[in-house]
This record gives C-alpha cells, structure tokens and sequence, in this order.
C-alpha cells in the first residue's frame, strides 16, 4: 500500500518529525505536508516535478499528492510537519485547492511571505516540543493562521498569476473551476460544460485558462488525469485499460501518449518500474529520526518574539563586576520636561496635589504649561489673568518646577508678562523660565490619542526608547487632556497622560518613576536591562520588550487582553560580583497582571464611570509591588527575577548605614 495514514492525537492536527533522509519512496497521504529543510540539501518528487531543496527552504506537499523525498547530501536534516485537512476544512474549504511554493532560485524564498511561514512552522513546533499549559489551544489557533496565510500568499492560481491576488472575482472563479475540473477528471468534462457553468464564452473561457493556469484546457485536464494515474497504478491491481477508463480518457493509446509525454515512459514501464511489495516498501524507507529539541536550535530566530518560547525555562544570566565597573559611563537620569496642561486649568489643589507628588516621583525639571497667554478675541484682561494664575506659578516655585511656557502666538509680547512676574519672583528666579512657541520644540508633548496609552504595553515601550533613543522622545503629558476625540469611556480613552481624570496613575507613570530612580553612571546595558550607580547605590532595571509592540495588531490585543493568553516571561538570573558592602534590596515589580491600573479597571467589568468605592479599590491595587530583603557583603550576590507579562521589575541596592 503506497497510501499512508497519517495518526493525528486527540485535540492535535498536526504533529511533526525530524530527520535526516536518505530515500522515502512514492508515496500520498490525506494529510498536508510541508517540508522545511533546516540543514544539507534534498530531493522531492511530486507527481510529474522534481524540486531541490536547499537550507532554509520549504516545499508544499498537498493532500494526495504523490511524492518521493530523496537525501542531496549525507548531513540534510529537514522538518516534516504533517496537518490534518480534515481540522483545516472547518475553517475554509480546500479540497482540491492546491498551494505551491517556489524553489528554482536560491534567493526565491527569502521574502517576508516566507519568513511568516517558517515563522507559523517554528511556533508549530515550538509549542509541540514544550507542550506549555494550553499549547493545543496555541497549536489551533497557530494553523489557522497558517492557513489563511497560504490562501493568501501560496495559492496555485496566485503562484502562476500574482494579479489574481488583488482580483477577488477573477480568483475566486478561476478557484472554482479548478476544483471542478480536479472533481470531475474521470468524467467526459469539455470547456463547454465550464463555460456554461461561468456564463462565459468558451473563447474567453480557452484564454483565461491559459492565462491564469499556464496550461490549455486539455492540457490542464489531461495532467490531472496522468497525476492521478499513479496512485492506480502503484496501489491497485486494475488493468491499463481500466485505469484509463477510469481517468476519463477516450482511449488507452491516448493515456499512454499524455503518461509518456510526462513521466518519459509508458504507464505499464512505470508499474514496472516501482512496483514493491509492502515488505520492499517499507525496506526501501532509509532516513535516521532526529530529536525535536536539536531541530529548535536552527530556528530559533524565529521564535525571539514569540513570548511563549522557553517561557519557563529560558534563563538570561548576566555576570556583573561592580567594583571593575564601579564608575561605569556617565548618562543623565530623570526626564526633563513634563507637560502640565492648561494654565488655568492648574487651578486647583487637586491637581497641584497630583503635580507635587510627581515632581517626587518623577524627579522632572520643568514643568511646560499652555495658554498663559490670552487671545486677543478674549475680553479679559490679561494683566488679571495673569494676576490669578500668580498662585500656580509660586505653588511651581516652591515645587522647585521650572516654568516652560508655550507662546500661543509668535506676536505675543512677552515684556509684559516677564515684567510683571519679576516684581514677585525676582530677575534671576525668572531667568530660569522658558518661553517657546509650540510648534518649534524640538520634544514637544504628543497629544494624540491612543488606546494603547492606557495599558501596560506602554511600560517597556516607554523605558526602551528612553534608554537606547532618548533624544527623540517627546516629552510626557501628566494629565489626560479631554478633546473632541474622547470616546464614550472616559475612564480610559487613549489619553497621553501618565494620570487619567480620576486621579489614578497609568502604568506609563510607573515607567518614568523607575527611569528617575536610575543612577547618572551606566554600569551596563543589554537587552531588557540596564544597571547603574549612584552613591555607592546600584539600580537594576529588568524590562520586556519585544518587536512586537510595534506591530499594527497590539493595539487589539492591549484592548481586547488577548496579549494575556500569550504571555511573555523571562526569567533572569544576576550574579553580582565583588559586592563591596551591606546592602537594602528593595524590588518593584508592575505588569498587566499586578498594579496596572487599566487591567485592573478591565477585571472590574470596565465601568465607564467610578464610584467612590471602585476608586478606592482600583486606587488600592494599582501600583508596583514591593518586597524588602538583605544582602550581605560578598564575592558574588546573586538575583533572581521572574518578569510575566509586559511590565518592568526595578531592584536598588541601598547601602545599609552603620549605627554606632
């Protein structure tokens, strides 16, 4: 028997092997198969092709598509995964459709259509080999990816004819002519009876075919009919005759001219030729099977940004020498600038009691504050204005906040207003401020919305860029700024700011808060981390950050928490060397599962209004968690961090003072 069953385990349609092939004769299977060659080169023969794979390529095998696999190379090493259409069906129906990939060329395959493919095929496999809590779930969802991709990307008619892709109606016409010619091949079918079906005539019909199939009619069906011939022959005892009947073909003389023209021998040759019995068979299958986990190795690249890769046994080990890097490289810490909002609108102890704390927590020099100036449509006069917002600017003052005022217009004239300030603040206290128009700040404040500022994944966004491009950071808003943009919820609506209208801080707040408690000398900077000093104190700051929060589709997920199902997780391991004292560890951790603000309005059903008691409740929850320990002097101190979940983990050690 040259068919093959292919054995699928419960709730897996898919399932995987690795080996390195010597020969695999003729064979078909119900099954889709893909190869991905990850080392060496092999041979693959499919019905009337033959195709060289080389590293790092990949070949379709279609569902009944008769193919052999030869070894190129005495060291090829190739993944052979095999899905079950029956599982693909439900979610669109390809029988008889066909997907091709292309391997004439060596450079063919290096375009992104088939990066995302190896990249669905490593998390396949990924998730089979680390079998993680829920990975038939990750498996399912993954080839229903993958499959949609291949409709899109790997489609015999957009294979032959890239045109078809963006033309719904012509693919979808020529889709189904090709499943009912591949349908009713054994039948007496004509381009006449198709283009009765189509409502077209058969001139157009003839040219379309050719155009967009690359054969004739008759060619086309009559390679359909020669492909399916071997299956008869090798697998039933039928006669020549009968198996031409069978196929459709008027006459024996007829199948034996079109299998010659193809297979460059006559049907009855080709019995010959390949006739084994089951014990031949299966003594003719030469390869060696492979460990899964050697196969990981190779693909590994493709998986960097999948969060569920190695989640739990991944260790990132950083060996630091604090006395060898004990003044490491000069940076300034802290944020510059804070944008605080309308000038007026600052007029109230609450926010002024909102702007004290952050100056604490932020550590931020200036504070940019607009519409000091009125418009001359204003009826009020500008001097009183400036009078009543006198109180906001010595609250700054005393907060040790710098004003940085925006001009709303080129022409203000400003003499005034440094005038009159000068009389209560003093020349060189005014000196310090700063005037600019809006639209000449090199960092001016974004204002935009954005769903994706309410959440978490703002958090390692906002410490990657302000570790490795800070330069080109606008700078942050403190308060959310309502506009005619705001959605129904005014809970969260996207707003900048770090603090949304009810008082509660963002988790981007917390983001800032751990940047300002940085030291100003760099001790070392990798991924997701940074360690510095100040004082004879080291800050160690751990962050996840993928490539991913930059991809169009995480603003759906920040909103819709699917990123929680695929949570990412790191867990590092830090030996620090030569640690010269005692030491306070203190660790503050925050992500989406513990002290996010929005995901935890999102546990609470998401109310668009708070009552006191929410407030208090989500007030309570929100915010780092701390935890306190001690560390001895000695030659290596050793830290372990678990981080789950886009968020940041930031460790000080603070040197513990000696009492007499």
């Amino acid at each position: 028997m040259r068919r093959e069953f292919i054995e699928f385990a419960p709730n897996l349609p898919v399932n995987v092997h690795y080996h390195s092939c010597k020969h695999y004769p003729i064979h078909w299977h119900k099954a889709m198969e893909i190869i991905y060659v990850v080392e060496g080169k092999i041979s693959v023969n499919i019905e009337t092709e033959t195709h060289i794979l080389k590293e790092g390529q990949i070949e379709i095998i279609n569902s009944d598509e008769a193919h052999s696999i030869s070894g190129r190379s005495g060291n090829n090493k190739a993944l052979i995964f095999n899905i079950d259409t029956g599982f693909l069906n439900k979610y669109y129906d390809i029988e008889n459709m066909f997907f091709y990939t292309e391997t004439s060329d060596t450079d063919v395959q290096k375009s992104e259509k088939y990066e995302k493919l190896r990249e669905h095929l490593a998390i396949l496999l990924c998730e089979l080999f680390q079998r993680s809590e829920d990975f038939e779930e990750f498996i399912e969802d993954t080839l229903v990816e993958l499959l949609y991709h291949l409709i899109n990307n790997f489609h015999y008619l957009i294979y032959d004819e890239e045109s078809l892709k963006d033309n719904e109606v012509q693919f979808e016409r020529y889709d189904r002519i090709i499943k009912y010619i591949y349908s009713n091949y054994h039948n007496r079918i004509s381009l006449q009876d198709i283009a009765r079906r189509e409502y077209l005539s058969s001139h157009y019909l003839s040219y379309g075919i050719k155009n967009n199939v690359g054969h004739s009619f008759n060619d086309f069906l009559n390679l359909t009919r020669v492909e399916e011939a071997i299956k008869l022959l090798l697998d039933s005892n039928k006669t020549i005759s009968e198996i031409s009947e069978e196929l459709g073909f008027s006459h024996t003389r007829y199948f034996n001219k079109h299998f010659k023209k193809h297979y460059r021998c006559t049907p009855m040759q080709y019995r010959k030729k390949h006739d084994l019995s089951a014990e031949e068979y299966e003594a003719m299958k030469k390869y060696d099977t492979l460990p899964i986990s050697t196969a990981l190795e190779h693909i590994a690249n493709y998986l960097e940004d999948y969060p569920r890769f190695h989640s739990e046994n991944r260790i990132i080990k950083l060996d630091i020498d604090l006395i060898g890097n004990a003044h490491g490289d000069s940076w300034t810490t802290g944020i510059e600038s804070v944008y605080l909002g309308c000038c007026r609108e600052l007029y109230s102890q609450r926010k002024m009691a909102y702007i004290a704390q952050a100056k604490k927590d932020l550590n931020f020099k200036y504070g940019i504050i607009s519409n000091v100036f009125l418009k001359k449509s204003h009826t009020f006069n500008q001097m009183a204005y400036w009078e009543e917002m006198r109180e906001i600017f010595c609250s700054l003052m005393k907060l040790d906040i710098i004003p940085q005022i925006i001009l709303d217009d080129e022409d203000t004239d400003i003499e005034p207003f440094m005038n009159y300030y000068k009389g209560f603040f003093g020349e060189d206290a005014i000196k310090e401020w700063s005037l600019c128009n809006f639209k000449d700040m090199e960092r001016k404040p974004d204002l935009s919305l954005d769903p994706l500022y309410d959440t978490a994944y703002m958090i390692p966004l906002i410490i990657d860029a302000y570790i490795n491009q800070k330069e080109d950071m606008p700078y942050p808003a403190l308060f959310d700024e309502l506009s005619d943009e705001e959605i129904d919820n005014s809970v969260f609506f996207g707003g900048k700011g770090l603090i949304n209208k009810y008082g509660m801080k963002k988790p981007s707040y917390y983001a800032y808060s751990f940047l300002s408690l940085l030291g100003e000398n760099m001790i070392d900077k990798g991924d997701g981390y940074i360690i510095t000093q100040r004082d004879g104190n080291y800050q160690i700051l751990l962050y996840l950050y993928d490539d991913k929060l930059k991809s169009p589709g995480i603003k759906d997920r920040a909103l819709k928490k699917s990123g929680m199902r695929t949570m990412l997780k790191r867990k590092y391991s830090i030996n620090l060397s030569s640690l010269p004292d005692d030491f306070r560890v203190i660790s503050y951790n925050i992500n989406e599962k513990n002290g996010s603000t929005y995901d935890n309005w999102i546990s609470i059903g998401a109310p668009k209004a708070l009552t006191g008691e929410e407030l208090k409740l989500l007030d309570t929850a929100s915010g780092p968690s701390v935890k306190f320990y001690n560390a001895g002097k000695s030659p290596v101190f050793n830290i372990i961090s678990a981080l789950e979940g886009y968020g940041a983990n930031l460790i000080q050690l603070q040197k513990v003072q000696k009492h007499l």
